[in-house]
C-alpha cells in the first residue's frame, strides 16, 4: 500500500477537464479565476485484520476530492444545475482514466461521486456549488 503523502499526492495530480486551478490542498479563499477548483481534504486510513503467519495485511486509503464549481447565490438555478451536472461527467471521466492507472500499480480503487446537495462545501466564508468526490483505495 502506498503511503498517504504518496496516495494524496497521486489523488491531487487528477487532470479533471473544465477545472481552471488544481490545489495540493483545502484552500483558504478561492478567487473567482480559480473556478472551478478542485483540491483533496485530508485522507483516512485503516489496517485490516491479518494472522500472525500472514505477511499480508490489506490497508485502506479514503480521501474526498472536492470540485468547486461556483458560489452559491450566484447564477440561475439552471445554470448552476447544467454546470453540476458538467462537472459531474468531467469528474467521473477523470477518475475512471486515474483508476484504471492506478490499479495497475496493485490497489483496488472505488469511488462515490455526490452533489454539495443541500449542505454546500464552504471554503473561508463562501458556500459553493460543488461534486465530490469519494476515493477509496485498498492494497
Amino acid at each position: 500500500m502506498t503511503t498517504f503523502a504518496s496516495f494524496v499526492s497521486s489523488v491531487g495530480s487528477i487532470e479533471t477537464p473544465g477545472v481552471m486551478r488544481r490545489y495540493d490542498h483545502e484552500p483558504e479563499s478561492l478567487g473567482e479565476g480559480d473556478l472551478p477548483a478542485q483540491f483533496p481534504r485530508l485522507p483516512d486510513g485503516s489496517i485490516g485484520y491479518a494472522p500472525a503467519d500472514c505477511p499480508e495485511i490489506e490497508e485502506t486509503r479514503a480521501i474526498e476530492l472536492v470540485f468547486c464549481i461556483r458560489p452559491v447565490g450566484l447564477g440561475t438555478a439552471a445554470e448552476n444545475f447544467a454546470e453540476t451536472i458538467e462537472m459531474l461527467d468531467y469528474a467521473n471521466a477523470a477518475l475512471r482514466t486515474w483508476k484504471f492507472a492506478t490499479a495497475q500499480n496493485g490497489m483496488a480503487i472505488t469511488y462515490e461521486l455526490s452533489t454539495a446537495g443541500s449542505a454546500p462545501v464552504i471554503v473561508g466564508d463562501t458556500a459553493y456549488w460543488a461534486v465530490i468526490a469519494t476515493i477509496t483505495a485498498r492494497g
